[in-house]
């Protein structure tokens, strides 16, 4: 029997009648008289089975589905697949996370929510997470974040700059990266280039306090003359005087050659390019003018000027080896001092340090040579006790203190004629327990204390900027 319409179809159904006609006409089948359609009937064959079933997956079996998936089955396509399309799970490869819950919106996807901007929801999605964000528009501040000394609650812990972690007292935190560092030994004066900055930082270590001065140009080096008062900074193909007590740039000039060290010494500043290929210059900072002060090749590692002001030592590297060469000062510029004996080692480190008469070079394997006029300028005469590699190393007439490589967190102290070790001294700690490690050392003008630059260990929290910090010579071994 053939009906027109879909309403008639069911009034039919609802009144028991079958139909044997063939499915592709488009009327109802049902064989088994069930009561399901032949398309929807798992077995039309047989009345005791059903129809199929739209299934959501469980795939981890924790009871919780996914509604947004779904297939059509005379059986489950899974054991733990469900007909009913909730509870919904959040995660269905984890059977520990299950269905939503009340979170908080995450708006900088840190992993922590705003506490004020709660939301139904599974975690990760939209942004939603647990709450304990305490700015929810900065990725770095919350609670897993590390306090750092800066005016924000970087850890969420309702106290901004924690006492514990900014208290870096008796250390004075130094506000630039370093560059380059030297020592104003008439003034007490610790004088700081940052190329990051592209300024020159001058600290009175009597004070603490601090004067910045903005160069013109990048800097490379800079060294502070021997009478104090002022310093030369290289640049790449320039160099600048500028005065420590006024805080001003004096002058500029072009050398036109690369940068690398400087030397401020008798009215001129000595540029020790990077380069091989390039003479060492002299640059008049009265006139400006620049002149070849020697056509030794230099490649600068580091340069010193000796205590009598009248001679230059620098280490050079050639060959595989590092020699220290002595450069006169005279009228026309510098006269190299060659001699046979000369020591020499192996490429490395090249730092070296002066015995305050003048009459001893320390290098940074603690090896003591001589450091004079005669025959014997040069070569060995002595090692210091332990022969430990060092970091930086500063003397007074009585007393070398150093910083060895492999402990920068101890100062030895050395006697300065002899090279015994007198005693050892841990650098102090912060306020908050923090440990610093040692870079550089100066002694004071007086020689009655040591000042020591130093940056955060590892082993504390992060902080980005380095510090400093006096100790009296009589605290010392």
């Amino acid at each position: 029997m053939r009906f027109g319409s879909v309403a008639s179809l069911v009034l039919l159904g609802l009144a028991g009648c079958r139909s044997s006609i063939a499915p592709d006409e488009g009327v109802w089948v049902d064989a088994d008289g069930d009561g399901i359609e032949a398309a929807s009937d798992c077995n039309d064959s047989d009345a005791a089975v059903g129809a199929w079933r739209r299934w959501f997956p469980d795939n981890d079996g924790d009871g919780f589905v996914v509604p947004f998936v779904s297939v059509h089955s005379c059986v489950p396509p899974t054991k733990t697949a469900s007909d009913v399309p909730h509870p919904r799970d959040c995660n269905d490869t984890d059977p520990t996370v299950h269905g939503p819950s009340w979170l908080f919106r995450d708006a900088d996807w840190d992993g922590f929510g705003d506490p004020e901007q709660k939301v139904w929801g599974c975690p990760d999605w939209d942004g939603r997470t647990e709450a304990g964000d305490c700015d929810d528009l900065d990725e770095d501040v919350n609670p897993l974040q590390i306090e750092v000394c800066d005016g924000i609650d970087n850890d969420c812990n309702d106290v901004v700059d924690d006492d514990q972690i900014c208290d870096l007292s008796p250390w004075t935190p130094l506000a630039v990266p370093i560059t380059d560092i030297d020592h104003d030994d008439v003034n007490d004066l610790l004088v700081i280039s940052s190329a990051e900055e592209q300024a020159l930082v001058i600290r009175d270590l009597q004070t603490a306090a601090d004067v910045r001065i903005d160069l013109p140009l990048i800097p490379d080096a800079v060294s502070v003359s021997p009478q104090g008062g002022s310093a030369v900074v290289g640049h790449d193909g320039w160099v600048s005087e500028v005065d420590l007590l006024t805080g001003t740039v004096s002058n500029t000039w072009p050398t036109g050659v690369p940068g690398g060290e400087v030397v401020h010494g008798d009215g001129r500043a000595f540029v020790f390019t990077r380069y091989l290929n390039h003479p060492i210059l002299s640059v008049d900072l009265t006139t400006g003018t620049a002149e070849v002060a020697s056509l030794v090749r230099f490649r600068d590692d580091t340069v010193a000027l000796h205590p009598s002001r009248q001679k230059i030592y620098g280490v050079t590297r050639g060959s595989g080896l590092q020699e220290v060469l002595r450069f006169d000062l005279v009228e026309e510029g510098l006269t190299y001092v060659e001699i046979e004996d000369a020591w020499s080692w192996p490429a490395g480190k090249g730092n070296v340090w002066f015995h305050p008469d003048g009459s001893a070079l320390f290098t940074h394997d603690a090896q003591v040579y001589w450091a004079s006029d005669d025959e014997t300028d040069r070569t060995w005469r002595g090692e210091l006790e332990g022969g430990q590699e060092l970091q930086w190393l500063a003397a007074s007439t009585e007393r070398a203190v150093g910083l060895h490589t492999e402990s920068r967190q101890m100062l030895t102290v050395y006697d300065v004629d002899d090279y015994t070790v007198l005693g050892t001294d841990d650098l102090p700690i912060t306020a908050g327990g923090l440990v610093l490690d040692g870079a550089w050392v100066f002694v004071s003008p007086a020689g009655d204390a040591v000042h020591v630059v130093a940056e955060l260990s590892d082993a504390g929290p992060a902080f980005s900027d380095l510090a400093t910090v006096t100790i009296p010579m009589k605290e010392l071994p």
